[in-house]
C-alpha cells in the first residue's frame, strides 16, 4: 500500500533526523570545518549503512539561515519576500513588544516543535540572538521535556481552537469562496 510505504519512509526519516542531524554550533556554518567532524553512521531498515558528513548540519542550518540553501530559492511559493530565519523572527517579535516588557520576554522564550529537538538548536539560537539584540536583552530559552516539546504546538492550537473568542475568527469555506483572500485581511488584520 502506498500509504503504508509513505508512513514507513517518514518514520525512517524522523529516526534519521533524531539520530544524525545536528545544528552547527558556531555562528556561521562552514562546510570545511564541518568535514573535520567524524562522519555519522546510520543503518537503514534494509541493512544499508550510510555515512553522513557535513550534510547532517544542513537541515538545522535551514532553520537558522534559510536563504543559504539554493534549493529554497529566494522566496517561498506564494510569497514575494525571502523566508525569514528563526533568529530574525524571534528578534523581530521581541522588538515589537513594548519596551518595558522586552527584557522579561527575552528571558522566557519557549522553544517547541520538531525542529527544536535537533541537538545544538538552543545554543545556536542564543548565539544568533546575542548578535542581533541590544546588549541589555539576554535571551534565555525554556524548553519542555522531549514529548511535550514535540507536541506543544498541536496542544496549543487545540486549546486555542476551543476558545469562543477564537471561533469568531473562523472563516468557513463558503465565506472564503464568496469573498476570497480579502476576507482574511479584513477578519485577521494582524
Amino acid at each position: 500500500r502506498p500509504s503504508y510505504v509513505a508512513f514507513q519512509k517518514a518514520q525512517v526519516l524522523a529516526d534519521f533526523k533524531a539520530s544524525v542531524c545536528r545544528v552547527w554550533s558556531e555562528l556561521n556554518f562552514d562546510e570545511g570545518k564541518a568535514a573535520i567532524y567524524a562522519r555519522e553512521r546510520y543503518e537503514l531498515p534494509d541493512g544499508t549503512v550510510v555515512m553522513i558528513g557535513p550534510d547532517r548540519f544542513k537541515s538545522g542550518e535551514m532553520l537558522i539561515h534559510p536563504e543559504s540553501d539554493g534549493a529554497f530559492g529566494t522566496h517561498l511559493a506564494g510569497s514575494d519576500s525571502p523566508p525569514m530565519s528563526l533568529p530574525d523572527t524571534l528578534s523581530s517579535a521581541l522588538q515589537s513588544v513594548h519596551v518595558d516588557l522586552r527584557r522579561e520576554m527575552a528571558q522566557q522564550l519557549i522553544l517547541v516543535g520538531g525542529g527544536s529537538l535537533l541537538p545544538g538548536t538552543v545554543e545556536r539560537l542564543t548565539k544568533e540572538l546575542l548578535q542581533s539584540l541590544p546588549s541589555a536583552l539576554k535571551p534565555r530559552f525554556l524548553t519542555p521535556a522531549k514529548p511535550e516539546r514535540l507536541f506543544s504546538v498541536f496542544t496549543g492550537g487545540s486549546i486555542l481552537a476551543t476558545l469562543g473568542s477564537f471561533q469568531q475568527l473562523w472563516i468557513s469555506r463558503a465565506e472564503y469562496d464568496e469573498h476570497g483572500a480579502a476576507l482574511l485581511a479584513a477578519r485577521c488584520p494582524h
